[in-house]
């Protein structure tokens, strides 16, 4: 016995109901890893031997091990569906077997393996047919309950359930938002329709029913309804002595009839009653139940559209209820329903000659009471004076019997009980006629005249005849319309779809479900749970089953392992990706406001106690020091708290976004985007092998294990291996053939995240925090020179006292000098919000304009042709409430969705001096190559026609039409299978090999172009798709695809129409067709082709070669799939082939042919290239019957494909440059092809103006003598940072490089930074090689390079919702999204692939209108301080008391001047802000002298203001000269000051506080724009400056009065000259602030001409060096 078999036996000689999982598992990994499969096969017999055993419970153990087996290797599962029959038997009791005893275990046995059973049929049917059959002869035959099965699959496929419920969540999610649009338009249209018709129906109820208050008057309606109680309305009638006399007519009850004065009322009644009744009651009653189904937490408007409704609902039903009251007769107005549509315009009214034929005619009514106006409301029972109709008839006995008890009296009960049965039938002539014997003819009234028979004597009665025929009515019932029977198309073996139409199910494919052009499911639906051959094994379209058959062991779980190790990968990277704070505790500035705000604390403090406990009596000062040091130590503490909890969180954004990430891939349930990408370079995906299916899969996805589809000349993206061959990241696959199977042996995920957290540009200092930092030093400074004054002036202090004033006189007017600097520690938290702000109006600002789909255009009054215009804008409003609640956000959260804090978003996008585009296809360019030119042999030579769009433009074009119409039939019908929107070949080229980027475009517009008619096309039917791989010295594995069309004419005759690379098309042609004839394809003509070719690379196009070849079959083709319905083409190797002698041809067969048709010289007609087979070469099979067809084509033409910028592309790198805005292109492509491109960009492709990256000099490409004259520029970074250091800039103002390696690039990046460039870098969101320069830059956008790449359905059946940011959490996630999150984790925005290039420029104007107002905000800020230090300075200097104490200091630097920098941050735009060059990172303020001066002067005016209000009101309050104040004040005890000194000055300081505060506000309204006048730039179109300076002084002036309302100063003592200088001083302040903005503005201009003379003179790039 094998140790197989005695495992298996130990495994089912346990006692438990279940195996040991021990035992399990080393059976497992005893077949796993056996390569020659001897150990399956003989664990398979010992499973079967035991499956025989005579007791269901050992068959249920051995059951549990043939399961575990058959899950993971694909030898097995050939094994056990070859025995199906023995197994059924086995486990089944199958073919009427009875299954042993136990009854229990027999009963578990079937169910388990029904289970089992089920669950491999819905895995693996797809690939196993006889999986599928055993299901159905189970179910069908044999009757096995496979319910409890179904039913466990559902439960234990949790991904199912999910999708399931998401995909019901969204969809009542679209119904309700569909409903909500619908019922919101139809609301807006009909509301004012609607409104019109009860406004005019309640005036005339008002005409002929007054309403209370015109019968009672307002003042008695307003009292009887406000009081409820009897007693109190006659206290209340009493009261107010009224004398009402009422006769009441028992009889009548304030009726109102209908007469001849208001018959005009009635009839307007009736005719908006009947619009209300038919038309807008149903309307809105509509409106009310959909809106009564819809989510209110959807929309806000949902609730008030449903209030507004049903106000709209109660307002109709009302005035129904008074139309009742008035006696009109609604039953009528609904009967006229069916003659609205009849019009009698055009007959004169005349009275009826058959009034009992016509309808129902209104009846007058009787009204039941006209009072409407009160009918139903409390007042009308609580008023006293007010009788019940009813109990008035009974008092007077009065008949209560009304018109409808007398009809209800006539009725007969059997006619009621036959209406009640009657069908209703609309009204028609039937039922005019129905009963009647006698009808006239003639109902005209005129005589009836026959030309034969003269006038009738007797009336004309209708005969019996045709009054029958009159009451009868002919019924048409339509015929219902057949439904539309679809075809299943669902793949078959053969590669064609089922043909089969059925109304719901397929017998052999179960319910018919819509299906794509390769019968996969469409997205939404999912097939029935008996399962079906879904499609084929995928291996087959993507590799071969031989190069997939060496991998036997398969895993079912590969997406699961595969997000278990890139959770691991994320989990164990996430530390590393923490960076540090641009603002943290530890940064000088902090800790300098912070120490100084102590210091001024503790000494406040100290003084306040001194003076409380020494003074006599009590001066009241010192209460204030002591509360003011307190809150400057408590807002020290906040602030650094605050300052740290923010550097916190910027130090763990980009944690949180790996994290964010990890959630998202831990909740992916395998969702797999359905559209393919395009080959191109910006899109690095590959072919995995995940969950037995092949995917498209970004490469930052795989994970060590995954078994690749790698095509030859595809660059690894991972290091491989296959058998023996071991490749690394970065290396070409050799091959010639299609995808081969390699086996990844790494995770580029870990080494990704490791380079992005080594990369990654690390907090900077950006030019805002720099020009800050230099006002912050300025300020320091100017302390400084403050505090050596405050010793002068307390030593002064202390010598005019007689040496008699103590330690806290000294600290007391030093505090007071230095709180005004101690306030800085506010400073810090105000920059925080300022940024957070400013961060939340910028995302805000970029979400809308992603959302909103209108263009951008320029201002009315901009001329388009104006160079310097401002660039085009979209009309975007982002609500005040949006912005604030982002900021709530951003301040409260980590912001890992676009990294606010770490990239300083609103103050780098204000600061950018470039933009660097490290990528081209999908980015700045289109997807997909546009046609550019057409090339076709002619005579002599060969014609190039340009082509536009799908026109071609060259005059004279139809002379080589003969020539073009081939070429048209084969563009047109080469590509014909793909979806008209689209226009992208769907041949399923990608997944068969390397591909050219021009192979994915359609060239079927081409086929229009050249005049090839609809009808044209259709007589060629293509019957068979083919991929010819072919060797050329060029590339390894040439790739061309071909169709075989079959001709309607002729169908006898195919055709062959191929295309591709032009290598391998013209290997394979032999003849070409000039337009009159076909000729040989000598060498010569060959070499004019290929130079064509090599010139057109070298201009950066893609050149795609077609060819041509006639069959003629003497019958049609043996193979079945030649019948046209295949999508899947056969793989065809044009490499060296043998003969049947199985001699190998040293060269292509095409080579010979031309050379022996060269050595002859013969010409085209002596050998054609039309093959005419024998039927013997139809035997050799079909891919050497295509390899013959294919050998000897002929040649027809080139065109060429070109990647066309983007739309506003263009526009926008001419607005960069506009805003002073360099545009910079980093090419991975050579010298000229580079320049090729930058070209149609507009950029400057002059010679000197393109700089190589590679380092290598003997690397090919490079600087090429002829086309770049004698370019003298350096080559590689090392010679680039030497050429900067020892020759000239002209590197850092060079628009292209080429030849750029993306560490090349990095690099150049950061020298770009390291010279004073803010860097903003966009590229592929879906390129993991863009990462490096994402994280050197100091902004990175990632661009979405293909339209919807994270939708699992197409892109017209979603919304498109993306709000802009890389993370697209739900159901929508892909194997993209999750590719694009990972290559842009340094990106802060999102770009989708709509969206305009503008919007990012939008951004930047506001960002740039945001800091240049923080900016102007921080200038107020530090004039208001230094202004307040210097006030209290000069007042302790002239041995005055303080002019603001401390307290009074905070609240003008807390409150009020943070209230007015917050008004300049909704400074209106500036219309020339984009026209603005803006500052370098490394220049601060250079002309610090320069700001120095306009501060002071600035400052000198309220400076001096408020100390002269100080002084005047001091000097009339205390009763003392002016000029005596410093004396007595000087010599005065401190701590003596009688309570009405102490008033007085308290008094004078408020004075002195509110003129200060008035004084910020004057200068704050000229700081809304750094140069601009108040004339042109008027402070009143700030509404924010004006509610917040009302609100500054109205809180100051409030501030002053409760300081003073305790006290016995008398403030009407101060002179009025005090008033004057407090409250005139704009007069003096507005003036000299527009003096220094004058000044500023002429330095500032020519400053500005020459940072763009700098900017637009590229010394050196037009002259060799």
């Amino acid at each position: 016995m094998s140790a197989i078999e005695e495992l298996v036996t130990e495994l089912v000689a346990t006692k438990e109901d279940i195996p040991d999982d021990s035992k399990v598992k080393e059976l497992k990994q005893a077949c796993q890893h056996d390569k020659s499969n001897q150990t399956i096969v003989l664990a398979f017999q010992a499973l079967v031997s035991r499956l025989g055993k005579r007791q269901s419970r050992v068959r249920l153990l051995a059951l549990y091990a043939f399961n575990e087996l058959f899950l993971r290797s694909h030898h097995f599962r050939l094994l056990a569906t070859n025995g199906l029959a023995k197994l059924f038997e086995l486990v089944f009791g199958a073919y009427r077997k009875k299954l042993p005893p136990p009854a229990a275990h027999a009963e578990q046995l079937q169910r388990t393996a029904a289970e089992y059973y089920f669950s491999w049929v819905k895995r693996f049917g797809s690939a196993y047919q006889r999986l599928i059959y055993g299901y159905r002869y189970l179910k069908n035959i044999e009757h096995v309950d496979f319910g409890p099965a179904i039913q466990a699959y559902k439960l234990n496929d949790p991904q199912r359930i999910q999708r399931l419920r998401q995909r019901k969540q969204r969809d009542q999610q679209e119904y309700m938002k569909r409903s909500l649009v619908s019922v919101q338009a139809d609301y807006l249209r009909m509301k004012p329709r609607v409104e019109e018709a009860l406004v005019v129906l309640r005036r005339c109820f008002a005409i002929l029913v007054p309403e209370i208050a015109d019968i009672f008057g307002e003042k008695l309606t307003d009292s009887v309804e406000d009081v409820s109680d009897l007693d109190d309305v006659l206290a209340i009638m009493a009261a107010n002595r009224q004398a009402i006399d009422i006769d009441i007519d028992p009889g009548r009850v304030l009726e109102t009839e209908e007469g001849p004065e208001n018959t005009a009322v009635f009839d307007v009644i009736r005719e908006y009653l009947q619009l209300c009744v038919l038309m807008y009651k149903p309307r809105v009653q509509l409106w009310v139940d959909k809106l009564a189904r819809i989510d209110p937490g959807l929309d806000e408007k949902v609730e008030q559209l449903a209030g507004s409704a049903k106000g709209l609902l109660l307002q109709i039903t009302e005035s129904m209820d008074k139309s009742r009251d008035l006696g009109i007769d609604l039953e009528f107005i609904q009967q006229r329903r069916q003659y609205d549509d009849e019009s009698e315009d055009e007959f004169e009214e005349v009275e009826p000659i058959i009034p009992q034929t016509r309808p129902k005619q209104q009846q007058k009514q009787k009204p039941r009471n006209a009072v409407f106006a009160m009918l139903g409301k409390p007042v009308l029972k609580q008023d006293p004076t007010y009788i019940d109709p009813k109990k008035l008839r009974k008092q007077h006995k009065l008949p209560e019997s009304t018109e409808k008890d007398s009809e209800q009296s006539t009725q007969n009960p059997v006619e009621e009980r036959l209406r009640e049965t009657a069908p209703v039938v609309p009204f028609d002539t039937d039922l005019t006629y129905w009963g009647q014997r006698a009808v006239n003819a003639n109902t005209s009234g005129l005589e009836v005249r026959h030309r034969f028979l003269g006038s009738a004597r007797d009336e004309p009665m209708m005969s019996e005849a045709a009054l029958n025929m009159l009451q009868k009515r002919a019924v048409y019932y339509k015929q219902p319309e057949r439904a539309e029977i679809r075809a299943c198309r669902a793949p078959l073996r053969d590669g064609r779809l089922c043909p089969r139409k059925d109304l719901v199910k397929c017998p052999f494919h179960g319910v018919i479900v819509p299906r794509d052009e390769e019968g996969r499911p469409a997205a939404g639906y999912e097939v029935e749970p008996e399962p079906g051959p879904e499609s084929e094994p995928v291996e087959s379209s993507v590799a071969t089953a031989e190069r997939i058959e060496d991998l036997r062991w398969q895993d079912v779980a590969e997406l699961e392992q595969a997000k278990k190790r890139l959770l691991a990968v994320l989990e164990k990277e996430q530390g590393r990706m923490a960076v540090p704070a641009h603002l943290g505790p530890d940064s000088w500035i902090v800790r300098a406001t912070m120490g100084v705000t102590l210091i001024t604390a503790a000494a406040l403090v100290a003084e306040g106690a001194s003076t409380l406990a020494q003074s006599e009596p009590v001066q009241t000062r010192g209460i204030g020091s002591v509360v003011a040091g307190g809150a400057l130590a408590a807002m020290a503490i906040a602030s650094w708290l605050v300052v740290w909890r923010e550097a916190r969180l910027e130090h763990r954004e980009l944690d949180e976004r790996l994290r964010a990430v990890g959630r998202e891939l831990e909740g992916w349930g395998g969702s797999y985007a359905q559209e393919q990408p395009p080959q191109m370079p910006t899109v690095t995906t590959c072919a995995v092998r995940r969950d037995g299916a092949w995917r498209d899969v970004p490469t930052l996805l795989l994970v060590e294990g995954d078994v690749l589809g790698l095509a030859g000349g595809e660059a690894t993206p991972c290091a491989v291996q296959q058998g023996s061959t071991q490749l690394e990241k970065g290396e070409c696959v050799a091959g010639s053939g299609g995808r081969a199977a390699w086996e990844a042996r790494s995770t580029p995920l870990e080494q990704h995240l490791r380079q992005t957290a080594q990369h990654h540009r690390r907090a900077g200092r950006s030019v805002l925090q720099g020009q800050m930092a230099a006002l912050s030093r300025a300020a320091a400074a100017c302390a400084g020179a403050v505090a050596g004054a405050v010793v002068v002036a307390g030593a002064v202090a202390w010598a005019a006292t007689g040496r008699k004033a103590g330690v806290e006189a000294v600290l007391g007017r030093a505090a007071a000098v230095w709180a005004g600097v101690a306030v800085g520690a506010l400073w810090p938290v105000l920059w925080l919000a300022a940024r957070v702000l400013s961060s939340a109006a910028v995302v805000v600002l970029f979400d809308a304009l992603q959302r909103s789909k209108t263009d951008y255009e320029d201002l009315a009054e901009i001329d388009e042709f104006d160079v310097d215009a401002p660039p085009p804008t979209k009309d975007v409003r982002v609500g005040l409430r949006a912005v604030a609640r982002a900021a709530r956000e951003l301040w409260t959260r980590c912001d890992h969705r676009n990294l606010a804090r770490s990239s300083n978003l609103a103050e780098t996008l204000g600061a950018l001096t470039a933009i660097c585009s490290i990528d081209k296809e999908g980015t700045i360019a289109e997807p997909f190559c546009a046609p550019e030119q057409i090339v076709v042999p002619a005579s002599g030579g060969c014609a190039v026609l340009d082509v536009e769009g799908s026109t071609i433009v060259d005059a004279g074009w139809t002379r080589f039409l003969p020539a073009l119409r081939p070429l048209g039939l084969a563009c047109a019908r080469g590509a014909a299978r793909h979806p008209v929107a689209a226009h992208r070949r769907r041949a399923n080229l990608r997944r068969l090999g390397r591909t050219l980027a021009a192979q994915d475009s359609c060239p079927c517009r081409l086929g229009r172009a050249v005049g090839m008619a609809p009808s044209d096309i259709a007589e060629f039917r293509v019957v068979r798709e083919i991929a010819a791989f072919a060797r050329t010295d060029s590339q390894p594995a040439s790739f061309s695809a071909s169709v075989v069309c079959a001709s309607g004419v002729e169908p006898s005759s195919l055709h062959v129409l191929s295309d591709g690379c032009v290598d391998a098309i013209l290997g394979t042609c032999i003849d070409y067709f000039d337009g009159s004839a076909v000729r040989a394809l000598d060498d010569r003509t060959l070499e004019s082709f290929r130079a064509l070719h090599e010139n057109a690379l070298q201009q950066d196009l893609q050149c795609l070669a077609f060819a041509y070849r006639p069959l003629a079959l003497p019958a049609a083709p043996p193979w079945p799939a030649w019948d046209g319905r295949s999508t899947r083409p056969v793989v065809v190797d044009l490499g060296p082939y043998t003969y049947a002698d199985d001699t190998p041809l040293p060269k292509h067969l095409s080579q010979i042919a031309r050379e022996e048709r060269v050595r002859s010289g013969t010409a085209a007609a002596a050998t054609s290239t039309l093959l005419d087979c024998a039927p013997a070469a139809l035997d050799r099979g079909e891919e050497a019957f295509l390899r013959d067809a294919l050998s000897a084509q002929i040649f027809l033409g080139l065109v060429t494909f070109t990647y066309e910028p983007k739309t506003d592309v263009c526009d926008f790198i001419e607005d960069l440059d506009l805003a002073g805005i360099r545009f910079v292109h980093f090419s991975p492509a050579n010298g000229r092809q580079s320049k090729s491109f930058a070209e149609r960009l507009g950029l400057e492709t002059d010679w000197n103006t393109c700089i190589l990256l590679s380092a290598d000099p003997a690397a090919p490409g490079g600087y090429v003598e002829d086309h770049d004259i004698k370019a003298r520029l350096p080559r590689g970074i090392a010679s680039i940072r030497a050429h900067l250091a020892d020759v000239d800039d002209v590197p850092l103002q060079v628009s292209l490089f080429a030849e750029c390696t993306p560490d090349a690039t990095r690099e150049m990046i950061s020298i770009l930074q390291d010279y004073g460039d803010v860097v903003c870098c966009i590229g592929s969101a879906l390129n993991d090689a863009n990462t490096m320069p994402f994280a050197a830059a100091d902004l990175a956008v990632g661009i979405e390079p293909i339209p919807h790449f994270n939708r699992v359905a197409p892109a017209d059946a979603l919304d498109g919702a993306n709000d802009g940011s890389i993370s697209t959490a739900g159901a929508l996630v892909t194997q993209y999204a999750l590719g694009a999150a990972l290559a842009c984790i340094p990106c802060p925005l999102f770009l989708q692939h709509d969206t305009s290039l503008y919007a990012l420029m939008q951004v930047i104007r506001e960002a740039r209108r945001l800091m240049a107002a923080i900016l102007q905000a921080a200038l107020l800020l530090v004039h208001a301080s230094l202004a307040l230090m210097l006030i209290n300075l000069i007042t302790t200097m002239c041995l005055l008391p303080p002019a603001l104490p401390a307290y009074m200091v905070l609240w003008i630097a807390w409150i009020v001047v943070p209230l007015q920098a917050m008004s300049l941050l909704f400074a209106p735009h500036d219309d020339a802000i984009m026209s603005t060059m803006p500052s370098k990172n490394h220049m601060r303020f250079v002309y610090f002298p320069r700001f120095a001066v306009y501060a002071a002067v600035r400052t000198a005016p309220p400076i001096a203001l408020t100390v002269l209000v100080y002084a005047t009101c001091l000097s009339r309050l205390v009763s003392l000269p002016l000029g005596s104040l410093s004396s007595s004040f000087g010599r005065s005890d401190w701590l003596h000051q009688n309570p009405s000194q102490q008033w007085a000055l308290l008094a004078a300081q408020t004075s002195a506080m509110v003129a200060f505060v008035f004084h910020c506000v004057c200068i704050s309204a000229t700081l809304m724009h750094r140069t601009r006048s108040l004339v042109d730039l008027a402070p009143v179109r700030n509404m924010a400056w004006i509610m917040l300076s009302l609100l500054s002084l109205g809180l100051s002036i409030a501030f002053a009065v409760l300081l003073l309302a305790f006290g016995d100063a008398d403030i009407s003592r101060i002179p009025w000259y005090s008033y004057v200088l407090a409250f005139a001083g704009p007069v003096v302040l507005l003036p000299l602030q527009e003096l220094c903005k004058l000044h500023d503005k002429r330095r500032w201009t020519r400053l500005q001409k020459l940072a763009k003379l700098e900017f637009k003179t590229k010394l050196g790039l037009h002259s060799p060096l």
